[in-house]
Protein backbone atom coordinates (compact mmCIF):
# COMPACT_ATOMS: atom_id res chain seq x y z
CA UNK A 1 0.00 0.00 0.00
CA UNK A 2 2.87 2.37 0.80
CA UNK A 3 4.27 1.93 -2.72
CA UNK A 4 0.87 2.70 -4.25
CA UNK A 5 0.68 5.95 -2.28
CA UNK A 6 4.25 6.84 -3.27
CA UNK A 7 3.45 6.24 -6.95
CA UNK A 8 0.87 9.06 -6.81
CA UNK A 9 -1.15 7.81 -9.75
CA UNK A 10 -3.94 10.33 -9.12
CA UNK A 11 -1.50 13.23 -9.49
CA UNK A 12 -0.55 12.12 -13.01
CA UNK A 13 -1.87 14.49 -15.72
CA UNK A 14 -2.47 11.50 -17.98
CA UNK A 15 -4.67 9.77 -15.38
CA UNK A 16 -6.60 13.01 -14.85
CA UNK A 17 -7.00 13.52 -18.59
CA UNK A 18 -8.80 10.17 -18.91
CA UNK A 19 -11.00 10.97 -15.90
CA UNK A 20 -10.01 7.96 -13.84
CA UNK A 21 -8.63 7.50 -10.34
CA UNK A 22 -6.72 4.76 -8.56
CA UNK A 23 -7.69 3.86 -5.00
CA UNK A 24 -4.84 3.83 -2.51
CA UNK A 25 -6.46 0.94 -0.59
CA UNK A 26 -7.02 -2.66 -1.61
CA UNK A 27 -10.62 -3.74 -2.15
CA UNK A 28 -12.01 -5.93 0.61
CA UNK A 29 -14.14 -8.90 -0.39
CA UNK A 30 -15.71 -11.75 1.51
CA UNK A 31 -13.95 -15.12 1.47
CA UNK A 32 -14.49 -18.68 2.61
CA UNK A 33 -11.86 -21.06 3.94
CA UNK A 34 -12.84 -24.62 3.05
CA UNK A 35 -12.10 -27.45 5.45
CA UNK A 36 -9.54 -29.95 4.21
CA UNK A 37 -11.16 -33.21 3.04
CA UNK A 38 -10.75 -36.27 5.23
CA UNK A 39 -8.37 -38.96 3.98
CA UNK A 40 -9.27 -42.63 4.13
CA UNK A 41 -6.77 -45.37 4.98
CA UNK A 42 -7.10 -49.12 5.17
CA UNK A 43 -8.33 -50.71 8.38
CA UNK A 44 -9.09 -54.31 9.28
CA UNK A 45 -12.39 -53.41 10.96
CA UNK A 46 -13.57 -50.22 9.20
CA UNK A 47 -11.90 -47.52 7.09
CA UNK A 48 -9.64 -45.26 9.16
CA UNK A 49 -10.10 -41.58 8.37
CA UNK A 50 -7.71 -38.74 9.09
CA UNK A 51 -8.38 -35.02 8.78
CA UNK A 52 -5.31 -32.94 7.81
CA UNK A 53 -4.65 -29.86 9.92
CA UNK A 54 -2.77 -27.05 8.17
CA UNK A 55 -1.51 -29.45 5.54
CA UNK A 56 -0.12 -31.94 8.08
CA UNK A 57 -1.41 -35.36 9.06
CA UNK A 58 -0.19 -38.70 10.35
CA UNK A 59 -0.36 -41.45 7.73
CA UNK A 60 -2.06 -44.71 8.67
CA UNK A 61 -1.99 -48.13 7.02
CA UNK A 62 -1.87 -47.65 3.25
CA UNK A 63 -5.15 -47.98 1.39
CA UNK A 64 -3.45 -50.39 -1.03
CA UNK A 65 0.19 -51.23 -0.42
CA UNK A 66 2.75 -52.71 -2.79
CA UNK A 67 5.29 -55.23 -1.52
CA UNK A 68 8.95 -54.28 -1.81
CA UNK A 69 10.61 -57.66 -2.30
CA UNK A 70 13.84 -56.77 -4.12
CA UNK A 71 15.63 -53.53 -3.34
CA UNK A 72 19.11 -52.30 -2.54
CA UNK A 73 20.82 -49.22 -1.09
CA UNK A 74 23.42 -47.51 -3.27
CA UNK A 75 25.54 -45.09 -1.25
CA UNK A 76 27.35 -42.33 -3.14
CA UNK A 77 28.51 -40.52 -0.03
CA UNK A 78 31.79 -41.56 1.60
CA UNK A 79 30.90 -40.02 4.98
CA UNK A 80 27.76 -42.08 5.50
CA UNK A 81 28.58 -44.85 7.97
CA UNK A 82 27.77 -48.49 7.30
CA UNK A 83 25.71 -48.79 10.48
CA UNK A 84 23.57 -45.83 9.36
CA UNK A 85 22.68 -47.70 6.17
CA UNK A 86 21.93 -50.94 8.00
CA UNK A 87 19.82 -49.19 10.65
CA UNK A 88 17.92 -47.41 7.89
CA UNK A 89 17.11 -50.68 6.11
CA UNK A 90 15.73 -52.04 9.39
CA UNK A 91 13.71 -48.88 9.97
CA UNK A 92 12.26 -49.22 6.46
CA UNK A 93 11.03 -52.70 7.34
CA UNK A 94 9.51 -51.81 10.73
CA UNK A 95 7.88 -48.61 9.41
CA UNK A 96 6.64 -50.50 6.36
CA UNK A 97 4.98 -53.05 8.64
CA UNK A 98 3.24 -50.20 10.48
CA UNK A 99 1.91 -48.93 7.13
CA UNK A 100 0.84 -52.40 5.98
CA UNK A 101 3.69 -52.65 3.47
CA UNK A 102 5.77 -55.83 3.19
CA UNK A 103 9.46 -54.95 2.82
CA UNK A 104 12.01 -57.73 2.56
CA UNK A 105 15.55 -57.54 3.89
CA UNK A 106 17.89 -56.00 1.27
CA UNK A 107 21.40 -57.25 0.43
CA UNK A 108 24.45 -55.42 1.77
CA UNK A 109 24.59 -51.76 0.65
CA UNK A 110 26.67 -50.97 -2.42
CA UNK A 111 29.17 -48.09 -2.26
CA UNK A 112 30.43 -46.01 -5.16
CA UNK A 113 32.09 -42.68 -5.68
CA UNK A 114 29.68 -39.86 -6.66
CA UNK A 115 29.41 -39.49 -10.46
CA UNK A 116 31.44 -36.77 -12.12
CA UNK A 117 31.44 -36.60 -15.88
CA UNK A 118 31.76 -40.38 -16.14
CA UNK A 119 28.63 -42.26 -15.03
CA UNK A 120 29.57 -45.60 -16.62
CA UNK A 121 30.21 -47.41 -13.32
CA UNK A 122 26.82 -46.43 -11.93
CA UNK A 123 25.09 -47.26 -15.20
CA UNK A 124 26.72 -50.70 -15.28
CA UNK A 125 25.58 -51.38 -11.70
CA UNK A 126 22.02 -50.23 -12.46
CA UNK A 127 21.85 -52.41 -15.57
CA UNK A 128 22.85 -55.38 -13.41
CA UNK A 129 20.08 -54.49 -10.96
CA UNK A 130 17.59 -54.36 -13.81
CA UNK A 131 18.62 -57.81 -15.00
CA UNK A 132 18.10 -59.09 -11.45
CA UNK A 133 14.59 -57.56 -11.41
CA UNK A 134 15.34 -55.20 -8.53
CA UNK A 135 12.23 -53.09 -7.92
CA UNK A 136 13.93 -50.10 -6.33
CA UNK A 137 17.43 -48.70 -5.84
CA UNK A 138 17.53 -46.34 -2.89
CA UNK A 139 20.38 -43.90 -3.57
CA UNK A 140 22.15 -41.85 -0.89
CA UNK A 141 23.52 -38.83 -2.74
CA UNK A 142 26.41 -36.64 -1.62
CA UNK A 143 25.96 -33.21 0.00
CA UNK A 144 29.39 -32.13 -1.23
CA UNK A 145 29.04 -28.98 -3.42
CA UNK A 146 31.51 -30.59 -5.83
CA UNK A 147 28.77 -33.09 -6.71
CA UNK A 148 25.81 -30.70 -6.85
CA UNK A 149 24.49 -32.36 -10.01
CA UNK A 150 24.68 -35.86 -8.45
CA UNK A 151 20.87 -36.13 -8.22
CA UNK A 152 20.22 -35.20 -11.84
CA UNK A 153 22.89 -37.58 -13.11
CA UNK A 154 21.55 -40.48 -11.04
CA UNK A 155 18.00 -39.85 -12.22
CA UNK A 156 18.98 -39.51 -15.86
CA UNK A 157 21.14 -42.63 -15.78
CA UNK A 158 18.66 -44.77 -13.84
CA UNK A 159 15.29 -43.78 -15.21
CA UNK A 160 16.11 -42.49 -18.67
CA UNK A 161 19.08 -44.59 -19.82
CA UNK A 162 18.50 -47.84 -17.91
CA UNK A 163 14.88 -47.95 -16.77
CA UNK A 164 15.31 -48.67 -13.06
CA UNK A 165 13.21 -47.08 -10.35
CA UNK A 166 15.13 -44.99 -7.79
CA UNK A 167 14.44 -43.08 -4.60
CA UNK A 168 17.15 -40.54 -3.76
CA UNK A 169 18.03 -39.35 -0.26
CA UNK A 170 20.49 -36.64 0.67
CA UNK A 171 23.31 -37.72 2.98
CA UNK A 172 22.20 -35.29 5.70
CA UNK A 173 18.69 -36.77 5.59
CA UNK A 174 20.16 -40.20 6.17
CA UNK A 175 22.23 -38.82 9.06
CA UNK A 176 19.09 -37.44 10.75
CA UNK A 177 16.86 -40.40 9.90
CA UNK A 178 13.86 -41.02 12.17
CA UNK A 179 10.52 -42.88 11.90
CA UNK A 180 8.60 -39.80 10.68
CA UNK A 181 11.09 -39.17 7.86
CA UNK A 182 11.08 -42.86 6.96
CA UNK A 183 7.29 -42.78 6.78
CA UNK A 184 7.46 -39.87 4.33
CA UNK A 185 9.94 -41.81 2.20
CA UNK A 186 7.62 -44.81 2.11
CA UNK A 187 4.74 -42.59 0.97
CA UNK A 188 6.82 -41.89 -2.15
CA UNK A 189 8.03 -45.46 -2.54
CA UNK A 190 4.55 -47.00 -2.32
CA UNK A 191 3.27 -44.56 -4.95
CA UNK A 192 6.21 -45.35 -7.26
CA UNK A 193 5.38 -49.05 -6.93
CA UNK A 194 1.79 -48.30 -8.04
CA UNK A 195 0.34 -48.56 -4.55
CA UNK A 196 -2.35 -46.22 -3.19
CA UNK A 197 -1.42 -44.38 -0.02
CA UNK A 198 -4.90 -43.05 0.77
CA UNK A 199 -8.05 -41.80 -0.91
CA UNK A 200 -10.58 -39.06 -0.24
CA UNK A 201 -13.05 -40.22 2.38
CA UNK A 202 -16.61 -40.77 1.16
CA UNK A 203 -18.01 -38.22 3.64
CA UNK A 204 -15.92 -35.53 1.92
Amino acid sequence: LLQIKRAGYNQSPYVKEFGISVSENFERIGGLVLDAPSLEYKSRMQPATVRPMRGVWNAKEFYASSALKKWIILCLNDRTQEDELINFSRLMQTTGKELGMVIDNPPAPKRMYPPGRDTREIEEFLRTMKKENVQLVLVVISDNPRFKDCYSKVKQTAEQNVGVLTQCLKARTMQRMNPATCKNILLKVNSKLNGTNHCIASDS
